[in-house]
């Protein structure tokens, strides 16, 4: 188990610096995004939690200002949302109903 968490910890910063080394054109917003989620993840932040409100936020820039990524950022941005999806918690109620 212990493996398997500082997998998901190094995929995770490996994939935030991949996009952002990647998406064009560069836009301040995302990087500060990007940032953000590199500095929670070196505090010991879960990495599904960080990677989804990085995907989200970067989502969100994408849509309001209406810019673009490019296609092999959006396949790392893909990428991401599918390692924040991972691995989710169950709250004990609904794996044991009462």
């Amino acid at each position: 188990m212990k493996k398997e968490k500082i997998r998901i910890e190094e995929e995770a910063e490996l994939l935030l610096n991949e996009f952002k080394e990647m998406y064009e054109p560069k836009n301040k917003i995302i990087d500060d995004i990007i940032l953000n989620g590199q500095n929670e993840l070196s505090k010991g932040k879960i990495p599904q939690v960080v990677l989804k409100h990085v995907v989200v936020g970067i989502y969100r820039v994408v849509f309001i200002e209406k810019i673009t990524t490019g296609d092999r950022a959006y396949k790392v941005l893909q990428k991401m949302d599918k390692l924040s999806r991972s691995n989710g918690w169950l709250p004990l109620g609904t794996i044991i109903p009462f």
